[in-house]
């Protein structure tokens, strides 16, 4: 007799745990259950759903098409509720305690004026920033702990007409910095061949900015003269280290503009050695509280009318 009662949420981790380990043994132990409990549940699971969903005469077991199909929606299904359970217990409804964004290491000096642009005619709210692996940002999205995260992306990875889950908060480039001599030039010049094993301060290879600079520096010859004596994520411990040790890297213009126009720093190289980049601001995929919600969307609206 078919099962008419909706299914139980133990059902679908129970189907799920099947459908990854292909294994009814393995299954329950992960499940902590007895094999023939969790068949049983599975059974009726396959009873409410009217089709086989585990082919058991495979070993090992394989999905059916209808398995195939239920796999999906139960992984969104789980997802959801594990979702909802967080929002609730954290109060992320009723009791909400403000907006928490997160951001890639290298962007660390940017905080601020990110938080400023978000509060312009947005509702008040209170922030709440914290510096995290990109890697780590899809977990965090996944269990309600973010609402936003900024990471830098290459200047052609993202288009107007793609995801409405993100935005490009500005616009940059990666310039090769030096302190000026006694006479205003370069004390490194990244094309002076004679300007053997300049001192290099650059962004760990963890990061993106690290990783964009390494790829130039693989593709041009004369940049083999580096010596690469710090690696870090933070663009203030390279700007300290060129300026006391008298060596060269590349930084976030932005971030470099104020030691350019007070003359810390100067150019090491033309143009022809920028990255450019961008900074994209990520928001959570599922519904947030509703003032946040309002957030993003007054921030949306002010930055398409930025660009025009």
């Amino acid at each position: 007799m078919p099962e008419t009662n909706p299914p139980n949420i133990e059902w679908l981790y129970d189907f799920l745990t099947v459908a990854r380990t292909q294994s009814f043994t393995k299954a329950a132990d992960l499940r902590n259950s007895s094999q023939p409990s969790l068949s049983r549940r599975i059974k009726m699971l396959e009873n409410w759903a009217g089709h086989p969903l585990l082919d058991r005469t495979r070993n090992p077991v394989e999905l059916t098409d209808a398995g195939v199909l239920a796999k999906d929606n139960f992984e969104q299904i789980v997802r959801l509720a594990e979702q909802t359970q967080h929002a609730i217990r954290e109060g992320a409804y009723g009791g909400f305690d403000g907006v928490v964004i997160g951001f890639a290491p290298e962007l660390e000096w940017i905080v601020n004026d990110v938080i400023h642009l978000m509060k312009l005619d947005g509702p008040a709210l209170s922030y709440r920033a914290s510096t995290l692996d990109p890697s780590a940002a899809g977990d965090a999205f996944r269990t309600g702990q973010l609402h936003f995260f900024m990471q830098p992306i290459s200047a052609e990875a993202y288009s107007e007409n793609g995801s409405d889950q993100s935005i490009i908060m500005k616009a940059d480039r990666l310039i090769p910095v030096t302190v000026p001599d006694k006479n205003g030039k370069p004390a490194h010049s990244l094309t002076q061949r004679e300007d053997r094993e300049k001192p290099y301060y650059g962004f760990a290879q963890a990061t993106f900015f690290g990783r964009q600079v390494a790829s130039l520096i693989k593709t041009r010859p004369e940049l083999a003269d580096l010596k690469k004596l710090i690696c870090t994520h933070l663009p203030n411990v390279i700007t300290e280290s060129i300026v006391k040790e008298r060596g060269v890297g590349w930084l976030p213009e932005s971030f470099a503009g104020r030691y350019l126009r007070d003359r810390t720093l100067t150019r090491a190289g033309s143009s022809a050695y920028d990255v450019a980049v961008q900074y994209s601001l990520t928001r959570a995929s599922n519904r947030m509280p509703s003032p946040i919600e309002k957030s993003w969307d007054t921030l949306v609206s002010r930055m398409h009318a930025a660009r025009g």
